[in-house]
C-alpha cells in the first residue's frame, strides 16, 4: 500500500513539472534571467557585446509570446514588462522601427487593463516616428497624452520632456497650413499650457509652461494673446524667478514688434537691477547689447558683451552668441580686420556651437561679395579645413553631418558643383537616420538646381516625398519635382 502511495505521489509530481504552473514558473524564471543580462548592458550599452541584447532579448520574446502556447491566462506585468524591455533595447541598438513594433504591442496588450507606462511608452512611440519623420503618426501618439498630461506632472519636480509635448505636438503641424489643422493644434498645445499656469503659477512646471507658450505664440506673432497671458500670471505670481522670466518676455515682445529700442533698453535695464542674481541675467544682457546695437552704440555693445563673455562663459549658448554679436559690431562698424579676429576666435573658441560652425564660411562669403577672389579663395580652403577636421573629431554626430553640410556650401558658392555633390553624399554616411538622409537629398536637390540639372533635381525631390510621405513638406517638394519636370 505505500508503494503505491510512492507512485501515486511520484505520477503526481511529474504531471506537475509539465503543467501549466510549472510552465509559468519556468517563464519568470527567463524574464528575471533577462533583466540580470539587461542591467548588464544597461552599464555602458555601447560597449555591451552584441551577444548579451541577443541572448535578452531571446528570453524576453519567449516570456512575451508563451502565454498562448501553453494555455494560461496572460500575466499581463510580465507580458508588458518584457514588451516595454524589448523596446528599449531596440533603441540602444539604433533599432527604431522593431522598438515601434513593440511599444504598439504593449499598447495593444493592454487595452482593457490598468496601465501606468501608458503615457511614458506613448511619448516613446512619439520620439521615434518623429525620428523615422513619420510625423502624423507621432502626432496620433502626442495627441493622445495631451489629456491625460497634467496628471503625471509634479508641478514642483517636472519632468521636462514632459512639459515639451504640447510645443512638439504643435511643432509637428507647423506646415500643414492647408486644413487648419497648425491653427488648432497651437491652441490645443497653449491651452494645456495655460493650465499649468493657472493650476500652479509659482511652479517648476509653470517657468517651463511660460517658455514654451512664449514660444508657440512668438513664432505666430500672436503678440496680443501672449501680453495678456504675462499680465495675467503677474497679477497671481509671487516666485522671483518667475517674475524675471515674465518681465523678460514682455521685453521679447516688444523687440518682436520693433518697439523704440529706447523702451526695451529700460525694459531689460530694469530686470538686471531687480534681479540681478537671476539664471536670466545673461541672456538679459544679451538682448541689451542687440538693442544698443540697433542703435549704432558699438562701444556701449561691447562693452555689455564683453562683461557677458568674462563672467557668463559658462552659458555657452549665450556666450557664442555673445562672441558672435561681438563681431557683428566691428562688422558693422566698419572694421573688418578687428571683425575679422573676433568671427575666427569664435569658430575656435565656440566650434561646436552653431555662431561657431557658421564663422568661417561667413568669412569666406564676406570677401566673396568683396569681389575679392583671391582672398576668397583662401578663406574657403580654410573653412574646409576647419569643417573637414570637425568630422575627424566628432564621427558619426550631428555636428559632422552639419560641418558636412557647411563643406557643400563651400564648394557651391565657388560653383564647384561636383565637389558640392560629393560632399552632400557623405552627410548620410556620416548620419544615416531619416534627418540625414532627407538632408542629403534636399541639399541635391538645390546643388542640381543650381547647376541646371533640372531633372537630377526633381529626382532628389521626388525621393523626398516617395521616401517620407508623411513630411509636413512632402506635397511640396512633389510639386517642385512636377514643376522640375515640365
Amino acid at each position: 500500500m505505500k508503494k503505491f502511495l510512492v507512485v501515486v505521489v511520484l505520477i503526481t509530481l511529474g504531471c506537475a513539472e509539465k503543467g501549466p504552473e510549472f510552465e509559468r514558473y519556468q517563464l519568470e524564471k527567463a524574464f528575471f534571467k533577462a533583466q540580470k543580462i539587461v542591467q548588464k548592458i544597461y552599464i555602458n550599452p555601447r560597449i555591451a557585446p552584441i551577444t548579451d541584447f541577443e541572448k535578452a532579448k531571446r528570453l524576453l520574446l519567449k516570456v512575451a509570446f508563451a502565454y498562448d502556447s501553453i494555455g494560461l491566462r496572460p500575466d499581463t506585468s510580465l507580458m508588458c514588462y518584457s514588451l516595454l524591455t524589448l523596446a528599449q533595447l531596440e533603441i540602444l541598438q539604433e533599432n527604431p522601427q522593431n522598438a515601434i513594433e513593440y511599444y504598439n504591442l504593449y499598447l495593444r496588450n493592454t487595452n482593457n487593463h490598468e496601465n501606468p507606462n501608458e503615457i511614458s511608452a506613448r511619448i516613446n512611440l512619439g520620439f521615434l516616428y518623429e525620428r523615422i519623420l513619420a510625423y502624423q503618426d507621432a502626432a496620433k501618439e502626442y495627441a493622445h497624452v495631451l489629456d491625460k498630461l497634467m496628471d503625471e506632472i509634479n508641478p514642483n519636480s517636472p519632468k521636462p520632456y514632459l512639459i515639451a509635448i504640447p510645443f512638439q505636438y504643435a511643432r509637428i503641424y507647423k506646415y500643414d497650413l492647408g486644413n487648419g489643422s497648425y491653427k488648432a493644434a497651437v491652441t490645443r498645445a497653449s491651452k494645456v499650457y495655460q493650465d499649468m499656469l493657472q493650476r500652479w503659477p509659482n511652479s517648476k512646471a509653470a517657468l517651463l509652461a511660460l517658455n514654451y507658450v512664449s514660444l508657440i505664440m512668438l513664432q505666430n506673432k500672436d503678440y496680443s494673446r501672449l501680453q495678456q497671458i504675462l499680465d495675467e500670471q503677474l497679477q497671481i505670481t509671487q516666485d522671483t524667478t518667475i517674475l524675471a522670466r515674465l518681465q523678460f518676455l514682455q521685453a521679447k515682445i516688444m523687440l518682436a514688434q520693433h518697439v523704440d529700442p529706447a523702451t526695451v533698453i529700460r525694459q531689460l535695464q530694469r530686470i538686471i537691477t531687480n534681479y540681478p542674481d537671476s539664471e536670466i541675467i545673461a541672456a538679459v544682457k544679451l538682448e541689451l547689447a542687440k538693442a544698443y546695437l540697433q542703435q549704432q552704440r558699438f562701444e556701449k555693445t561691447r562693452l555689455i558683451l564683453k562683461d557677458i563673455l568674462n563672467n557668463y562663459l559658462e552659458n555657452f549658448i549665450v556666450a557664442a552668441e555673445a562672441q558672435e554679436q561681438l563681431a557683428l559690431s566691428f562688422e558693422l562698424e566698419g572694421r573688418w580686420d578687428q571683425a575679422l579676429n573676433e568671427y575666427r576666435w569664435l569658430s575656435k573658441q565656440f566650434e561646436t556651437s552653431l555662431q561657431g560652425l557658421t564663422a568661417p564660411l561667413k568669412i569666406a562669403n564676406y570677401y566673396l561679395q568683396q569681389n575679392n577672389i583671391a582672398l576668397a579663395d583662401q578663406a574657403f580652403n580654410e573653412a574646409i579645413e576647419f569643417y573637414q577636421e570637425l568630422v575627424r573629431k566628432y564621427p558619426s554626430s550631428i555636428l559632422a553631418a552639419m560641418a558636412q553640410e557647411q563643406i557643400s556650401k563651400c564648394f557651391m558658392a565657388q560653383r564647384k558643383y561636383e565637389e558640392a555633390i560629393g560632399a552632400v553624399k557623405k552627410i548620410k554616411e556620416i548620419w544615416s537616420n531619416s534627418a540625414g538622409v532627407i538632408s542629403t537629398y534636399l541639399l541635391l536637390g538645390k546643388i542640381y538646381e543650381a547647376s541646371n540639372q533640372y531633372s537630377l533635381a526633381a529626382r532628389a525631390y521626388k525621393e523626398i516625398a516617395t521616401q517620407f510621405p508623411q513630411h509636413p513638406l512632402a506635397p511640396l517638394f512633389d510639386e517642385k519635382a512636377r514643376q522640375l519636370l515640365n
